[in-house]
């Protein structure tokens, strides 16, 4: 709902998470969501690939949401 990336820091026995919102040309289509251990989640680089993941995939995404909102 917020439009921006989360990270869910992991534990020594826990994973951790990057979340990225699905961001469409209509509206937040969804969100990913990647789990990483060792603490990878709070790498810049690892941040920044999902970023770049979540921008190809909300571009599948979108092109459903728009034409759902066509055909209504």
């Amino acid at each position: 709902r917020t439009r921006s990336t989360c990270v869910v820091n992991g534990t020594d026995t826990e994973s951790g998470a990057v979340v990225a919102p699905l961001l469409t040309p209509t509206a937040c289509g969804g969100a990913l969501s990647l789990e990483f251990r060792g603490g990878a989640e709070q790498r810049d680089e690892v941040r920044a690939g999902v970023m770049l993941l979540a921008a190809q995939v909300s571009t599948l995404v979108g092109y459903t949401v728009l034409a759902q909102t066509r055909s209504a």
